[in-house]
C-alpha cells in the first residue's frame, strides 16, 4: 500500500472527478503539476441527470423495458411449447 499524496490543494467537481495539485516544492512556482481523478463519489444532481439516459432504451425507460421483456419471455415460452407438442403429435403419429 503506498503513502498517501501530499497536496497543495483540491477541486471536487459534481461529476466525482477531483483535480489534485500537487505539492512537490513548498517554493511558489509558475508551474503546477496536477493530476485528475475519477471517483464513484458524484453528488445527487449529476446522478439524476446521469439517470436521464440517452437514446432508444432511456427513451423506453425501466418500466417499458420490464413489460416488454416479460412479453418475450412469454411469447418465448408459449412457442418452446407449441413446438414440443408438435414434435410430440409428430413422435405419436410415427408410432401409430
Amino acid at each position: 500500500m503506498t503513502s498517501a499524496s501530499r497536496t497543495g490543494g483540491y477541486a471536487r467537481f459534481g461529476d466525482g472527478r477531483i483535480l489534485v495539485f500537487q505539492a512537490d516544492n513548498p517554493e511558489p512556482t509558475r508551474m503546477h503539476p496536477m493530476q485528475l481523478w475519477q471517483t464513484p463519489f458524484s453528488n445527487e444532481e449529476h446522478m439524476i441527470r446521469a439517470a436521464a439516459a440517452q437514446g432508444f432504451w432511456g427513451r423506453i425507460g425501466n418500466p417499458g423495458l420490464v413489460r416488454g421483456i416479460a412479453e418475450l419471455a412469454t411469447i418465448a415460452r408459449r412457442v418452446s411449447r407449441r413446438l414440443n407438442d408438435i414434435v410430440f403429435s409428430r413422435n405419436l403419429a410415427k408410432i401409430g
